[in-house]
């Protein structure tokens, strides 16, 4: 069997960081995926190939539908599987809910539930046609 595969969003920093070493050091292989975080992503990379596993960033919008599959795609294409995808992106705004506005609410959703949809069934195919997988959410506040 090969060697398994982790898709991180969010996996530069915080949770997603410790998920993705703690990850490396049970010998998978870890993508990250970073929206602007690019310098933390290399770094985390860097950690996680000293430990002995490979990995590698990718920048991607997974709030649009199109990187999100484009996401899963370039991560196939490099590793041949993902066995787990961990969603730890989202940007978090503590507002009072009679203070927040439409466009607020309506970025709250674009940016944290959105891309769990979109990733899901991007990598749902790939876990369906070898009868396993993980998919798993973090919200964060």
């Amino acid at each position: 069997m090969s060697q398994k595969v982790a898709l991180i969003t969010g996996g530069a920093r915080g949770i997603g960081k410790k998920i993705g070493l703690a990850l490396a050091r049970k010998d998978w292989n870890v993508a990250i995926c970073y929206r602007t975080s690019q310098n933390d992503a290399e770094e985390t990379v860097g950690i996680i190939q000293e430990i002995g596993s490979q990995a590698y960033s990718l920048k991607a919008d997974v709030s649009d539908p199109e990187a999100a599959k484009e996401l899963v795609k370039n991560v196939e294409k490099k590793f041949g599987r993902i066995d787990a995808l961990i969603n730890c992106a989202g940007p978090y705004h503590r507002t009072n809910i009679l203070k927040e506005t439409p466009e607020g609410w309506n970025a709250m959703f674009d940016n944290n539930l959105h891309p769990v949809f979109y990733l899901s069934q991007a990598v749902s195919e790939g876990m369906i046609e070898r009868e396993s997988g993980r998919i798993i959410n973090f919200s964060m506040a």
